[in-house]
């Protein structure tokens, strides 16, 4: 099973010692426009069922990454399904649904990475225990 193992952020604190602290990290991030493209995306996305995680992933989810993507692609590359098996003993091990590499243009998954967190069935305590 491997991170989905992590239910709760708690469970990854006392399991490994770590501290958490929350903090604003885009405060100086000055919005964009989105493109076309994302707003026609996000248009269909609407009129569709979002019934279930793998079609909010394709829908919703994707397409925005792949526009961070595109406008970053020089200092980013982007992952999707790819197996992060850091520590299989300790369950840090398994499939990711996206995450970032800061080296651009690769086939290959290199650090530093960025992980994301999604509210799992709306409980964003369970995503960020699989993140962390």
């Amino acid at each position: 099973m491997g991170y989905s193992n992590y239910k709760k952020l708690k469970q990854v604190v006392d399991k490994f010692g770590i501290t958490t602290q929350r903090s604003q990290l885009f405060a100086q991030i000055t919005p964009i426009e989105p493109s076309e493209w994302l707003k026609q995306s996000m248009n269909i996305a609407n009129a569709v069922m979002l019934t279930n995680e793998k079609v909010k992933s394709e829908r919703l989810i994707s397409p925005i990454l792949s526009e961070v993507h595109l406008l970053h692609k020089h200092k980013l590359s982007l992952f999707s399904g790819e197996e992060l098996n850091v520590d299989v003993a300790n369950d840090l091990n398994g499939p990711c649904d996206f995450f970032f590499s800061a080296n651009p243009n690769s086939y290959l998954l290199t650090a530093p990475i960025v992980a994301f967190a999604e509210a799992k069935d709306e409980n964003i305590d369970y995503g960020i225990a699989q993140c962390t």
